[in-house]
């Protein structure tokens, strides 16, 4: 006689009687329990954290046992007799996983993963699918010529502002001879002031903070 499902919630059975009772191999059980997706207290189950547990992390419609074809084809001898018991593999981490955590955000389970919690197959699924969305998108946004490698950016902002900094260092030079002769003063003594002030314009202009950048998307 077969053990009730509303059995007493807190007293522990076995593994074996437990799958027993819910129709399913004892190794099948056993290996649900060892991936995390049932709970188990020191190599035995209470029944109902047992139906609770594969209910919400298994696919039950794959773990129930189901006779095997009979040998010999439709029309063979042992056609009608039930075959050998087989059942599925439904831990969790298998493709026969079931939706777990359906209502969980996706901001929920990349927490869970961060925090080295396992995870439910189907939550899995989805945190490994958004990061392959989210690199795919940023390939195409590299391609497209609208996102740059930022090591590749401040080099080339470095570069130009050097080039402008070594510009006006040359300007004073390059424009004191027309500048005396339009003021009528030394040229010498005009090409020591606006270098003076020069560099003291660009020394303002190296205190200026970086320019921050906006992370992609």
């Amino acid at each position: 006689m077969q053990r009730p499902l509303d059995a007493t919630p807190l007293e522990l059975i076995s593994i074996s009687e437990a799958a027993r009772i819910i129709g399913v191999n004892k190794s099948t059980l056993s290996r649900q329990i060892d991936s995390g997706a049932v709970r188990s207290h020191g190599g035995k189950v209470v029944l109902a954290e047992v139906v609770a547990d594969r209910n919400a992390n298994v696919n039950l419609a794959q773990s129930r046992r189901r006779p095997a074809k009979p040998k010999g084809g439709e029309g063979g001898k042992d056609a009608g007799k039930p075959g050998p018991v087989a059942s599925a593999d439904t831990t969790l981490g298998r493709p026969d996983a079931t939706q777990g955590a359906p209502n969980a955000t996706d901001a929920d389970l990349e927490q869970l993963l961060a925090d080295g919690k396992m995870l439910p197959f189907a939550g899995a699924q989805r945190v490994k699918e958004n990061y392959l969305a989210r690199q795919r998108a940023r390939e195409f946004e590299v391609d497209c010529g609208r996102l740059v490698d930022r090591a590749a950016a401040n080099k080339a902002f470095f570069d130009q502002a050097r080039e402008i900094r070594d510009a006006w260092l040359a300007w004073p030079v390059r424009v004191v001879t027309l500048m005396a002769s339009d003021l009528e003063v030394d040229d010498r003594k005009l090409v020591e002031v606006l270098t003076k002030y020069v560099r003291q314009h660009l020394d303002e202009l190296g205190d200026l903070a970086p320019p921050e950048f906006a992370p992609p998307g």
